[in-house]
């Protein structure tokens, strides 16, 4: 039986199984992993959703062709977290690993933005924030000397949201890192996991925080 650990990240992968992923972390990690994927900037906009959700068939098929249901789609959601409820359970002192999701490419988002006309900018990221100090791996980062500020970090917004947050909450923001990318065939999701598991699980968590060695770009706060 393969374990949650190693069950690949791909276009089956259920937000169930991602949380399942980010409990069994958390339990090998000296950091602490937040079980809850953010995906929210605000609870408005989840609420958004969720009524998009209830207006839905009780039958209906998801992104992949196969059926679900009203009910399950209703437990998926409960998984995703707002940035404020996310940023409430960063702990300083230990760290916290947070994965991001800009959109949640379920059907509830795919058809709203069907209806609507907005343009699809799902993604999949992880944020590792300790002391003041936040390290964002971005699987389709690209170094733009001519970009220094996080605010003008294409395709992270997500991680703007937190850092905002955390300021918003007086939580101590001394720097920025990035790095990551290689990210050719829209395999964030997979590459997220990866990550975390080799930073927690092949690593030992040892290298979380050494984003200079690591050759990652510092960019300002905001």
């Amino acid at each position: 039986m393969t374990s949650i650990l190693t069950t690949p990240f791909d276009a089956n992968i259920t937000r169930l199984q991602v949380s399942e992923f980010l409990a069994a972390l958390d339990k090998l990690a000296s950091c602490d992993v937040y079980h809850q994927q953010v995906a929210y900037s605000n609870r408005q906009r989840k609420a958004r959703d969720l009524g998009f959700v209830k207006k839905l068939d009780d039958s209906i098929l998801d992104q992949n062709n196969t059926v679900t249901t009203k009910e399950d789609l209703l437990e998926e959601y409960k998984l995703l977290a707002t940035v404020p409820t996310a940023v409430l359970k960063y702990k300083s002192s230990t760290g916290t690993l947070f994965f991001l999701w800009n959109n949640t490419n379920t059907i509830v988002e795919i058809n709203r933005i069907r209806h609507s006309g907005e343009v699809h900018t799902w993604h999949a990221y992880v944020i590792y924030v300790q002391g003041g100090v936040v390290g964002i791996y971005d699987p389709s980062y690209v170094e733009d000397a001519g970009k220094t500020r996080l605010r003008e970090m294409v395709g992270i917004p997500m991680a703007l949201k937190m850092v905002e947050e955390m300021r918003k909450k007086r939580y101590t923001v001394k720097e920025v890192w990035i790095g990551g990318g290689g990210n050719m065939e829209d395999n964030c999701t997979e590459m997220s996991r990866q990550w975390m598991y080799e930073e927690i699980v092949e690593k030992g968590g040892v290298e979380l925080g050494n984003w200079t060695e690591r050759g990652w770009k510092q960019v300002s706060v905001l």
